[in-house]
């Protein structure tokens, strides 16, 4: 668990200029009166407050960076320029993360564990529209991975993407 943070931070780090053009995949419209957790309308992002997670941290300064947490995994949601495709992004996520294993590696998502003793999974969604590349990063022991893995897809669901 001690090496969540730093796996997180690195992410972080390593999103600083990643992106690609295209369309964005598995948007879900919010409705109106739906109460929200968090909304950006300069960065067309908006995530319902009934998806279980609690926002931990936000920077909105360049680019918008949330951290989000549901009691024991995290994400990160980065929204960043669309300069880079998502091939080179994942590229260098995975440079970044040192020695991993590859779970899976699809053309919207990359999913890694860790080769240490305490195995920490993390899983990357991708997603674009033609001003941001939205970058959804999970973080978990893995250990914890099958119990926590509908609590990721719920904040998945609950995020629109404007």
């Amino acid at each position: 668990m001690k090496y969540i943070i730093p796996l997180l931070l690195f992410i972080l780090l390593a999103m600083t200029g990643c992106q690609q053009t295209g369309e964005v995949k598995g948007q879900q419209t919010l409705k109106n009166n739906e109460a929200l957790l968090f909304e950006s309308n300069k960065y067309g992002l908006s995530i319902s407050k009934d998806s279980g997670w609690q926002l931990i941290d936000e920077k909105n300064e360049e680019r918008l960076n949330l951290k989000l947490s549901n009691g024991t995994s995290y994400s990160i949601i980065s929204a960043v320029s669309t300069e880079k495709n998502f091939s080179k992004i994942k590229k260098e996520l995975l440079y970044g993360a040192g020695d991993v294993e590859i779970i899976k590696d699809s053309k919207h998502q990359i999913s890694f564990e860790t080769k240490m003793k305490n195995k920490i999974r993390t899983d990357i969604h991708l997603s674009q529209n033609e001003e941001f590349t939205y970058v959804v990063t999970f973080v978990t022991s893995l250990k914890d991975y099958d119990e926590e893995r509908k609590d990721m897809e719920k904040l998945l669901d609950h995020i629109s993407y404007d």
